[in-house]
């Protein structure tokens, strides 16, 4: 049961982390456009689109890998248990 805590508890780091990287890109990447792409682009409203599709792709990214990592490790110890389990119970 420690380990699953431990688990748990990495997953939750690990995304805390993450979403903090992410709030950093993207103020980062925000600040460049906005300051330089201006220039580029007709509108600042076109700016502002640029930087909410570059966010969105990057957060739904993290999201999905984030989830498959957590669901891998979580199900691992479940998964080997269940396959020990199983040919005990043959008939």
């Amino acid at each position: 049961m420690k380990r699953r805590a431990t688990i748990v508890g990495v997953a939750t780091l690990l995304s805390a982390a993450s979403f903090a990287l992410v709030l950093g890109l993207w103020w980062l990447v925000s600040y460049l456009i906005l300051n330089y792409i201006p220039q580029l682009m007709h509108t600042r409203a076109q700016a502002h689109f640029a930087v909410l599709s570059i966010a969105i792709v990057i957060v739904a990214a993290l999201g999905a890998g984030l989830t498959t990592l957590t669901n891998r490790v979580a199900e691992r110890p479940r998964k080997a248990h269940h396959w020990h389990m199983r040919p005990r119970f043959h008939h």
